[in-house]
């Protein structure tokens, strides 16, 4: 995974420190496996219906307001 995808990553693992809620049934090794198929988190959401297995693919359809409001907590001190 690349250092530019972090934040992507992130948004789907979440991160308890800092009170982020991930997508349920995605971990560090299936969001980096996203991440290398679809390239950015925006990716992963539109091509959200291509995804295996299904209950990964309904996980991250479901999610999809929760991972746009992750990546702006996430990015929200980006400009600093």
């Amino acid at each position: 995974m690349y250092p530019d995808r972090y934040a992507d990553h992130k948004c789907l693992v979440g991160d308890k420190s800092d009170n982020i809620a991930g997508v349920p049934g995605i971990g560090n090794k299936r969001a980096a496996e996203l991440l290398n198929r679809f390239g950015s988190l925006a990716n992963i959401i539109a091509n959200a219906a291509d995804v295996t297995p299904t209950k990964v693919r309904g996980a991250l359809i479901s999610s999809g307001d929760l991972l746009v409001r992750n990546r702006q907590l996430i990015l929200l001190n980006d400009s600093a």
